[in-house]
């Protein structure tokens, strides 16, 4: 759980020299946090670019013979030895994999982990000094900038 963790960072380092990211804040707002980031470390806004571009975006498999390939995986031992292993996960990727918009968890399923995490989570925003992001999906809906 994260909560002793930003805890044991804040304790040795003090709150002033640790900046927290929300994963979920960045992927919806990507220029924002790092313009954040920047201007907490004292760093011109010049000195970075963010292109807006999207790395590992959440896939699935094209199908269901693919993923029984990608499950089983040593029906493509033989090809380790011919291919780059860069080279291999771009084809697993965009040959084995489609992107696709990534699933929302059930209710009941969401309701479970919220209650295993209530602690941490309420720690977290102690903390923090923020709202619970997580709970009855504050961050489940958000936007994205162009």
């Amino acid at each position: 759980f994260y909560g002793a963790q930003v805890a044991r960072y804040l304790a040795v380092f003090g709150p002033n020299q640790v900046k927290v990211i929300i994963a979920e804040e960045f992927s919806a707002n990507p220029k924002s946090t790092v313009s954040e980031v920047l201007g907490f470390l004292g760093v011109e806004e010049s000195a970075a670019t963010v292109t807006g571009k999207r790395h590992n975006d959440y896939v699935a498999p094209r199908g269901k013979l693919m993923m029984s390939l990608l499950r089983q995986k040593r029906h493509l031992r033989f090809l380790k030895p011919l291919i780059p292993a860069q080279l291999k996960w771009r084809i697993v990727r965009t040959v084995f994999n489609k992107r696709a918009e990534k699933p929302v968890l059930a209710g009941q399923q969401r309701a479970d982990l919220e209650k295993i995490y209530a602690q941490d989570s309420a720690e977290l925003r102690q903390l923090l000094g923020r709202p619970d992001l997580w709970a009855s999906g504050g961050l489940q809906q958000h936007t994205t900038e162009a």
